[in-house]
């Protein structure tokens, strides 16, 4: 009795233990096929990412065409984890891919599992159907001399090369500010703007001077001033033209002051020709004081599908829409009362200098006040760029102004960060994009 009880408690335990091994073995093999069929769908679903986007930029092409050139993404992961099914559905706004590859288990087939299927799907927004408008609205006044206004070229013409690389559906306009804008693109005078004092002479007294001398005035530079009243912040022509603003006659004094303030740069309304963009930011050069009102105004209108620029913004289709305020630093002038000139640091014909805060806090209110109506009023998108400033009062300015935290961005003088900062925003705006 006492051998068979052995035997049985033998046999019972040689049971346990063969239990324990099929265990042991079970998760074991659960865990390397786990991690190998996770690493295999890292890899696939980064493929397929790739290829989705490939797709995306090629919709100009046929849906074959596109196919093919996408799949060519899935070499790597086919050559290694074995063939790939994939299905692609193309929209009028985007690319949705499915990819499924077959997993054979390693120690799981011993135990009698099967072959497992890995899944991955990735959609991309494309541009087919909605294009993008950038209007990028630059500081070009005399504090960016030197470096600054070289970096400020750079940066830009960067941007431009990307965009021009994209096959996408994007357009571009250009509206440097200092203390004016220019608004004479092509040297005509457009029919809404009203530079109906050109070239003649009348009294000093009718800008504000106690003088009654009759002071000549040269050929208008094609500046613009603000609208006076509570019209300045209207972006639409509707039937109210722009008007000129012309300096005193007195060339090369500090009474010169639209040709010390007008930006030598005009505005260029928005074109997918991106040779006119670089060639117009070639033509950018530092002068002027700053008023970021004006600047905002124009870069508003050149995406306000009305006159002034409504023959550039016609669209069957919706487009997303951008706005980019660059500045290196405060509001310097601010919009001289009953008159389209913006006054402050000088006078038109009046040397005496305002203290800096009762200059640049009505500018600041109004450039916030501006920022927040295209906001309020648009669905175009604001981003902000604060170049090499210290300014902590201006930096919240700036910050405030952008639709949001992330489309702020501060870039210092260095040659490179403010390259960085478009980048930043370029790939926000990449109208290719990964939307799942």
């Amino acid at each position: 009795m006492l051998s068979n009880l052995i035997k049985d408690t033998s046999g019972n335990f040689s049971v346990m233990m063969a239990t324990g091994v099929l265990v042991l073995l079970g998760a074991t093999g659960l865990s390397v096929d786990y991690l190998a069929m996770t690493n295999i769908s890292t890899r696939l679903q980064s493929a397929n990412d790739s290829a989705v986007l490939m797709a995306a930029q090629a919709v100009h092409l046929s849906e074959s065409e596109a196919i093919e050139i996408a799949d060519g993404s899935f070499l790597e992961v086919e050559s290694s984890d074995g063939a790939v099914t994939r299905k692609y559905e193309f929209s009028s706004t985007g690319v949705n891919l499915i990819s499924q590859l077959e997993y054979d288990p390693v120690i799981m087939g011993v135990m009698g599992f099967g072959s497992q299927t890995i899944s991955v799907s990735s959609s991309a927004l494309t541009s087919k159907g909605k294009g993008v408008d950038i209007a990028l609205v630059l500081d070009v006044t005399a504090s960016m001399q030197g470096s600054r206004i070289i970096n400020l070229k750079n940066s830009i013409t960067s941007l431009i090369n990307e965009i021009d690389n994209m096959d996408s559906d994007v357009r571009v306009s250009i509206v440097p500010y200092a203390n004016y804008v220019n608004i004479r693109s092509n040297g005509t005078t457009p029919t809404w703007a009203d530079n109906s004092l050109d070239n003649t002479d009348f009294p000093a007294s009718t800008l504000g001077s106690s003088s009654t001398t009759v002071s000549p005035r040269r050929d208008w530079d094609g500046c613009v001033g603000s609208r006076t009243g509570m019209n300045w912040s209207v972006p639409e022509y509707g039937g109210m033209k722009f008007e000129a603003v012309y300096d005193d006659g007195k060339v090369g004094s500090a009474y010169d002051y639209t040709k010390y303030g007008c930006p030598a740069a005009a505005v260029l309304p928005l074109t997918d020709n991106m040779n006119d963009v670089r060639a117009k930011v070639s033509e950018l050069a530092a002068k002027g004081r700053t008023f970021m009102p004006i600047g905002l105004m124009w870069g508003w209108r050149t995406l306000d599908p009305r006159l002034p620029y409504y023959e550039y913004t016609p669209s069957n289709e919706p487009r997303k829409q951008i706005l980019v305020l660059m500045t290196d630093g405060s509001n310097s002038v601010y919009q001289s009362s009953a008159t389209p000139y913006h006054g402050g640091h000088y006078h038109l014909l009046d040397t005496k200098e305002l203290p800096r805060a009762q200059v640049a806090g009505p500018a600041n209110d109004r450039t916030a006040d501006i920022c927040e109506s295209i906001k309020s009023q648009t669905d175009i998108a604001v981003y902000t760029i604060a170049f090499d400033i210290d300014d902590e009062d201006i930096i919240d300015l700036i910050r405030g102004c952008a639709s949001g935290a992330g489309n702020f961005y501060e870039a210092s003088n260095d040659g490179s960060s403010l390259s960085r900062a478009f980048q930043l925003i370029s790939e926000k705006v990449d109208v290719v994009r990964l939307s799942n």
